[in-house]
């Protein structure tokens, strides 16, 4: 698949994700949204993103879950990056929104509304 990186959106505990756009074969990849995130990391420690990969390719079209689009790799700054490429959620990750609150807390209805949507995942 061809993609083009744009903005990093932060660091997980298994790579950077960054933002990323289809190129120009996205007609032939119907599935493939205008915007997704990219999951990187060195290809010598990938061990752990695979099994990422691995483990969302187990929950195809389950709404709660993001969804994986396929893997590749890539050739940057002189190192070879196994990349994955998810579903971008643009509100972020729920710790974000914890963090973002004035007080750290969600509301109550957020909290059943988010455990709900966990649960279900689950």
């Amino acid at each position: 698949m061809e993609w083009v990186r744009g903005d990093i959106l932060g660091h997980g505990s298994f790579g950077t994700v960054s933002l990323a756009k289809p190129g120009s074969s996205r007609s032939s990849c119907h599935n493939i949204p205008e915007l997704m995130a990219v999951k990187s990391c060195g290809v010598s420690s990938s061990a752990s993103l695979l099994n990422e990969k691995e483990v969302l390719d187990g929950f195809k079209d389950c709404p709660e879950i993001i969804q994986c689009y396929g893997d590749g790799h890539s050739f940057e700054n002189g190192e070879k990056l196994y990349n994955v490429f998810l579903e971008y959620a643009s509100g972020g990750t729920l710790a974000d929104k914890l963090n973002n609150s004035c007080d750290h807390r969600l509301p109550e209805d957020e909290v059943r509304r988010y455990t709900r949507g966990i649960l279900r995942g689950l």
